[in-house]
């Protein structure tokens, strides 16, 4: 669990420092943070609003790597709370659902993942 809490907090400094240069880059911090948190809080989580015709903005990046850690955070904290909760006296239906949450990973959208690796370039 150390080393995922690592991740996660790394994931966090990324966005930061994305969120930094988005600011920088478009010059209107207010809504830039605006879209950035309405993004990390949403339940409805939204596609990051490229175009497949057009090359990404910094804004779609950033979005999409709100959206990312948005989910790798809610994962591990589920994984946190699985594991504190485990104990000698937990009974095989607790243990199997635990398994079960565990792996199917709830918070973790698989196309949103696939939409964030189309956004990486790949020489």
């Amino acid at each position: 669990m150390t080393k995922a809490k690592v991740v996660v907090d790394e994931l966090k400094c990324l966005m930061d420092g994305a969120a930094s240069s988005m600011q920088t880059a478009n010059g209107n911090k207010e809504d830039d943070n605006l879209k950035l948190d309405s993004f990390i809080t949403s339940s409805d989580e939204e596609e990051a609003p490229s175009s497949e015709l057009s090359k990404p903005e910094v804004t779609d990046y950033a979005i999409m790597m709100a959206i990312i850690y948005s989910m790798v955070n809610q994962d591990y904290t589920m994984q946190v709370r699985i594991v504190s909760s485990l104990n000698l006296k937990s009974s095989s239906e607790e243990l199997e659902t635990y398994c079960q949450m565990w792996s199917l990973r709830p918070f973790v959208d698989d196309d949103k993942m696939r939409k964030a690796w189309s956004l990486v370039p790949f020489s």
